[in-house]
């Protein structure tokens, strides 16, 4: 995020104050829910175009918010645990790696 964004979400935070800027967080949360609900139930594919859209700008939206609750909340630690959470999640996926090769491996032995 740029130095003017950073500004921009740092005066609306002052203005609008903590509790406000995380009820706004829930309500954009909220709206991604319902625009990924429509994208992923879209009766034919030419309509996932218009949804795929308005996820875009929902997804917008909650990013937007979830920097202005960095400013509220400890970003350092948020950092922190996004590193740990990704570190985890890597070793997930090498371990389904590992067993997928060896379940593939077993089944062609047979």
């Amino acid at each position: 995020m740029d130095n003017y964004a950073k500004a921009v979400l740092k005066e609306t935070l002052s203005m609008h104050g903590a509790d406000a800027q995380i009820d706004k967080c829930i309500e954009e949360m909220s709206e991604l829910t319902q625009a990924l609900m429509k994208y992923r139930h879209a009766p034919y594919k030419g309509k996932q175009g218009y949804y795929g859209e308005e996820v875009a700008k929902e997804m917008a939206d909650v990013l937007i918010t979830l920097e202005t609750l960095k400013l509220i909340f400890n970003n350092e630690l948020i950092n922190e645990t996004i590193d740990y959470k990704v570190k985890r999640l890597d070793r997930r996926n090498i371990s389904e790696r590992s067993e997928s090769w060896l379940d593939e491996w077993l089944s062609n032995k047979n």
